[in-house]
């Protein structure tokens, strides 16, 4: 991706003029830096390290010290929005379907859902699986996340998972092992 598409992307400011004008992967844990990715933090010990591995460019947005004149520096105004700015942005191009549920139902589909299964990402609030969604979008068909408003900040076209609402009435439990209920008018 071009650095130039990127400030825009973010609507960062870039604050020095870099020999480089792309990137390949973005990340934000050091341990995961390679020659080419574009690096996003603002803890300065970090930013140096990921330097020496081979960083194109940083995205920071508090005070730093620009120590490197040959890759690109860019400011944002809050990191977390630049991340979904990009997200949103690499995901703009894909026809998947995106949905919202509830905790409970959110906790169900981590555990009935395959782990190797590239199809479906569960996105938590954590900055880590969107980044994670930017590198790697190509398998992706649906996306379910616990927050709406973390969806709409990278995929504003999503729906309700949890579009029928049910009532439980005279729950009983008459042992361990037997349990009865009624639902509408089931019993």
């Amino acid at each position: 991706m071009r650095i130039s598409s990127i400030i825009d992307i973010v609507e960062g400011e870039l604050f020095n003029s870099p020999s480089i004008s792309f990137i390949y992967n973005i990340k934000n844990h050091i341990s995961k830096v390679h020659e080419g990715d574009l690096f996003i933090s603002n803890n300065e010990q970090e930013i140096n390290e990921a330097i020496k591995k081979g960083a194109f460019g940083i995205i920071f947005d508090n005070n730093l010290t620009i120590s490197d004149t040959e890759i690109a520096w860019i400011k944002v105004l809050d990191i977390n929005t630049a991340i979904s700015q990009l997200v949103r942005y690499k995901l703009s191009n894909i026809d998947l379907k995106a949905y919202y549920c509830n905790k409970i139902s959110f906790e169900m589909l981590k555990v009935f859902t395959k782990q190797n299964d590239e199809t479906i990402k569960l996105l938590s609030s954590k900055t880590d699986d969107k980044i994670d969604i930017f590198n790697n979008p190509d398998n992706i068909k649906i996306i379910v996340c616990q927050s709406k408003q973390v969806l709409n900040g990278i995929y504003p076209n999503c729906s309700d998972l949890n579009t029928n609402t049910y009532s439980i009435k005279n729950l009983i439990e008459h042992s361990l092992f037997e349990t009865t209920f009624s639902c509408g008018s089931n019993y």
